[in-house]
């Protein structure tokens, strides 16, 4: 009996050492901003889904309609925040405190690299995005409204890689955008 029992000690100590190397080896791994990013993502996509549906019950307003304005709304104000730093180096973007991040780094980002493609500002292909968005919406031609919402989400977990892993900051209006984009792809998915 005590051999089993010693046996039975031995395994779940190597289960417990098992354990332990192996959540060790992926915390080191994972980047530090990513659970502040995941925790600011899901907090707002389930923010907006909650306020989204409200709308459709009480007020009659489409989800398809409103997230996408949403969307829009964030990208050109991101595209103002963006002007601005590049016009007045001095420029210091208002804090949200609503988004309780202990690392808001905005200007940080949109200041990066990261935050064009092609010399583009990411936030004006978000603004040409969701105006196109809205339109083909108004049209009624879906498969166009899901390939926007497919490449629109794309693009929100490419530029959460490069602010969590390569710039090493948190844009709370950039996660913002990306939960809207989650949202609208759900929404076509119903």
């Amino acid at each position: 009996m005590e051999t089993i029992s010693r046996r039975v000690r031995e395994r779940e100590l190597e289960r417990q050492l098992r354990y332990n190397r192996i959540r060790k080896t992926v915390s080191s791994h994972l980047p530090a901003l990513l659970p502040e990013y995941l925790q600011m993502l899901l907090g707002s996509v389930i923010g907006f889904g909650i306020v989204a549906e409200l709308l459709r019950r009480f007020a009659g307003v489409d989800p398809l309609y409103l997230l996408p304005a949403l969307g829009l709304l964030y990208a050109a104000q991101t595209t103002y925040f963006k002007a601005r730093l590049a016009v007045d180096p001095g420029f210091r973007i208002p804090r949200c405190r609503c988004s309780l991040a202990a690392n808001d780094s905005t200007e940080l980002v949109l200041r990066s690299k990261g935050s064009t493609i092609l010399g583009i500002p990411n936030s004006v292909l978000g603004v040409a995005l969701y105006t196109t968005m809205l339109v083909v919406v108004a049209l009624d031609h879906r498969a166009a409204t899901e390939a926007l919402a497919v490449v629109g989400v794309a693009g929100s977990v490419y530029l959460g890689y490069v602010m969590v892993v390569r710039i090493a900051g948190l844009c709370p209006t950039c996660i913002t955008i990306a939960a809207l984009n989650v949202l609208i792809l759900a929404q076509l998915a119903r």
